[in-house]
């Protein structure tokens, strides 16, 4: 089973990428934030980890976190950052390995883990090999901007979070341009299928 990771800069259409490749029967793919999400769900060791030590303040009164007021703190503090995916970072990485075995018994011939984060944290190096999606620099101030209804200030500091696009693609095996529409998208993901499964 050949295993990929996913990775991009926020607003690159990754998830759209993921959409795609999922629909593949051949392929199975997992989503590194929603098993954050799953990780840090209500009554789960993630969150009681997080709110030890972060305090309760970062709770909303039904007891789930806070996902707005921890984002707004952690790109403004890189040490705050660090903390939270020290405590993260572990619990996800044990999922997706249960994830990858699973995939390995059911016979999937491509494994693809999506995560914003993954050169950063340096998990990229756990892969067989590395997509990364990318785009105009303007192309995704424009699209953070729409998607969360922010201003450019707002949304410039939330991308200077991230290692800049033209480091990621450093990193990459195969590199996917997404600054056309859905179609042009589409031929792409068909160009990568072609590449990573070849005989089929």
């Amino acid at each position: 089973m050949l295993t990929i990771g996913l990775t991009g800069g926020i607003s690159t259409g990754k998830s759209s990428v993921s959409a795609l490749l999922d629909i593949d029967e051949d392929i199975v793919v997992v989503d590194a934030d929603k098993i954050s999400r799953a990780v840090c769900s209500y009554g789960s060791v993630g969150l009681s980890a997080v709110i030890e030590r972060f305090g309760t303040d970062f709770l909303t009164p039904d007891g789930t976190l806070d996902r707005a007021k921890m984002r707004a703190l952690i790109m403004r503090d890189s040490a705050a950052r660090r903390d939270l995916e020290g405590i993260l970072h572990p619990l996800i990485r044990e999922t997706i390995a249960q994830l990858e075995e699973e995939a390995r018994q059911g016979k999937a011939h491509v494994f693809v883990v999506e995560a914003a984060l993954m050169i950063e944290a340096g998990t990229h190096k756990d892969y067989d090999s590395v997509v990364v999606v990318t785009c105009k620099a303007e192309t995704q101030l424009e699209r953070l901007m729409v998607r969360e209804g922010i201003d450019a200030e707002s949304a410039r500091r939330w991308i200077s979070t991230q290692l800049p696009l033209n480091e990621k693609v450093k990193y990459a095996d195969y590199t996917i341009h997404n600054d056309g529409d859905m179609d042009d998208l589409k031929s792409s993901v068909t160009l990568l299928l072609n590449e990573i499964l070849p005989n089929r």
